[in-house]
């Protein structure tokens, strides 16, 4: 998904009302230095401006920036920053989430975002996670599961991690990429399977077919599974696909930057990892991709070709290139 650029104007005022909902946060009496950076990397990557802290002074009203911000699509793109970055210093405050409500009202957007955050504001964690993991690709996948095949679908599903349903064909299937050639997308989807000793789909206790797209994120973006790696393959997700950009940065900063569990399996909660910088840099990357390989995307019809073919057929950029890009358009 396109990033939008807005103008100066549009952008100066925008990131007035982001730093305003950093500092609404009662227990902050001036910017952390991790709050900073936040808004350093939001002006490189996205807005392209080198506003001071000092010219992001006093905010905007709600419906002062409304009129700024006409096109929906932009709108949009600054609430869903808001949420964003009011979880950069911790889990959001009772007063962030209400600023945060007040503009996304003004805004006329969708208020499920800011209603999740109220959730993990008012200590609802499990009501949270929940609510996170429904409008992202997991829910997407259940709700497909269960509209193509009821109860059966979501038993496969729950069943294959849980020990009760196997698959052995798919399972084989999966195994069988071992004999592709080094550097195919196939040979290498296997080789990260085996060497973080995951289990595959129609194995028992196997990861279910709807988080190997995940994990092809890993392997075509480069990303590895450390906590730093998984938040730079979420926000590269977050960059290419169409839809529920918001949500997929929501999950995974909660689970290995707030501390909260949303990962519907064991993996272990973390916090103080969000790097925005790097989360930017991964962000615009997946952008600028012609792909969201999430959405009906089928690996098996590429899976013998290679890993560099594929990313070059899907403008999947080298960091270094990615910079560039960035400081040509600074």
């Amino acid at each position: 998904m396109r990033l939008l650029k807005p103008s100066a104007e549009q952008a100066k005022s925008g990131l007035r009302v982001l730093r305003a909902i950093m500092l609404a946060d009662p227990e902050v009496k001036e910017l952390t230095e991790l709050q900073i950076r936040t808004l350093d990397a939001a002006q490189k990557f996205i807005t392209n401006t080198q506003f001071t802290l000092e010219e992001l002074g006093a905010s905007v009203e709600p419906e002062e920036l409304a009129q700024q911000l006409i096109e929906p699509a932009l709108r949009k793109q600054f609430a869903e920053a808001m949420v964003v970055v009011s979880t950069v210093n911790g889990a959001p405050k009772a007063e962030q989430v209400a600023l945060v409500r007040a503009y996304t009202k003004a805004l006329q957007v969708d208020s499920s975002l800011v209603d999740a955050l109220q959730k993990l504001a008012n200590q609802h964690r499990v009501l949270y996670a929940f609510d996170v993991v429904r409008h992202m690709y997991i829910g997407e996948t259940i709700s497909k599961a269960w509209e193509k095949e009821k109860f059966k679908g979501i038993y496969k599903i729950v069943g294959g991690m849980k020990g009760f349903y196997q698959d052995a064909e798919l399972a084989k299937k999966y195994h069988e990429l071992k004999e592709l050639t080094d550097g195919t997308l196939g040979k290498e989807f296997w080789r990260f399977y085996d060497e973080h000793q995951f289990i595959f789909p129609g194995e028992k206790y196997g990861t279910p077919v709807m988080m190997t797209y995940h994990d092809m994120a890993h392997v075509v973006g480069g990303y590895d599974t450390t906590p730093a790696g998984e938040l730079k393959v979420a926000s590269f997700t977050a960059g290419f696909r169409n839809v529920g950009r918001p949500w997929i940065l929501l999950f995974i900063i909660s689970q290995f930057h707030l501390g909260v569990k949303t990962v519907p399996i064991d993996v272990p909660r973390m916090t103080g990892n969000f790097n925005p910088e790097e989360q930017f840099l991964a962000l615009k990357r997946g952008s600028l991709m012609n792909i969201d390989l999430f959405d009906n995307w089928n690996y098996w019809e590429v899976m013998d070709q290679p890993l560099e073919q594929i990313r070059k057929a899907f403008n999947v950029l080298p960091q270094e290139k990615v910079l560039e890009i960035v400081q040509s358009e600074n």
